[in-house]
């Protein structure tokens, strides 16, 4: 029953919904073959309560703004498992300049995303989840040992709601490393005549790939070394890829660090959280003005965003 649920819901909510895109084929397969196994994963944990706040708290900060309305584990379920795929790939290919399809626009995904509750809204999870036995292809199953720091932060962020968390700092035998994100290869020019004048694009990479540029990973390190955060909007800003957001938590906390976002301000041990989330934003003016908005922030929390305000503005 659980599989079946899974595939009625790909094969006649979601396909249909990426073939009136006009979606080359293999397209569609590869967005569906991505999304499956991160569906039946996040199903087969679902009666571990701590594994299953730890996971969805990543997709948090978005779904408790998703619409229709529904249990917020739902919602978080659907960020985590769709929103949160190649998906992002496909959106990123379809508002290309050289794509001659339909594009994937915001309010297609709001489409998708609000179909996807929907469906979800009614269906028995811890049933489902019994049903699910041991599976082949555990996407997330070994997340939990392979980045402890930044999965205890995100457990501590699932099950406490308090503005302020304190917990005991985690301790690897090891010292974290971005080497399972490969090169970013560099950006493709080119040269468009849009019948009058000539100008350059870039083909920037898109959100989902696990991959990481040179600038990046020396910012990255150039933030550790001066003892100041990683300052995103939101867990999106940094990836959509949960594996690549995993990977630059638990370097950056691993090695003295901490990040910060609209909602959160995240170290190793140390938690501070908006007591009301705020929506991430999708153009640098939107995150600006949640940085901005200092509404139910702790001090450091609020202290780390207006110095990432005053940057943005050209303060400092």
């Amino acid at each position: 029953m659980a599989y079946e649920i899974i595939e009625k819901y790909l094969n006649n909510v979601l396909k249909p919904q990426l073939a009136a895109l006009e979606l080359q084929d293999v397209i569609i397969s590869d967005t569906i073959n991505s999304i499956r196994p991160q569906m039946v994963s996040c199903i087969s944990h679902w009666n571990d309560e701590r594994f299953r706040n730890a996971l969805l708290a990543v997709g948090c900060e978005e779904a408790v703004f998703y619409r229709p309305r529904a249990d917020i584990a739902v919602r978080c379920f659907v960020v985590v498992t769709i929103r949160n795929s190649v998906l992002e790939t496909v959106h990123s290919l379809t508002t290309n300049v050289f794509w001659k399809g339909k594009s994937i626009s915001p309010e297609v995904i709001r489409e998708i995303t609000s179909a996807a509750i929907e469906y979800f809204k009614t269906v028995d999870f811890p049933a489902l989840s019994n049903e699910i036995s041991e599976i082949e292809n555990d996407l997330y199953n070994d997340f939990a040992a392979r980045y402890p720091i930044a999965w205890e932060a995100l457990a501590q962020i699932g099950e406490n709601k308090s503005q302020i968390i304190e917990y005991e700092s985690v301790k690897r035998e090891d010292e974290p490393n971005l080497r399972n994100l490969r090169k970013q290869k560099g950006a493709i020019s080119a040269t468009l005549d849009n019948g009058r004048n000539p100008r350059s694009m870039e083909e920037l990479s898109d959100g989902y790939e696990l991959s990481i540029s040179q600038e990046l990973r020396d910012g990255i390190n150039q933030r550790i070394n001066d003892r100041v955060p990683f300052i995103v909007d939101s867990f999106k800003g940094i990836s959509r890829n949960i594996e690549k957001l995993l990977t630059i938590m638990e370097y950056m906390m691993g090695n003295g660090g901490f990040i910060v976002t609209s909602n959160y301000l995240i170290a190793n041990g140390h938690i501070e959280r908006r007591l009301e989330l705020i929506k991430p934003g999708h153009s640098m003016a939107a995150m600006i003005n949640n940085w901005k908005n200092q509404k139910g922030l702790a001090k450091n929390h609020k202290r780390w965003l207006q110095a990432a305000l005053d940057v943005a503005e050209g303060r400092r």
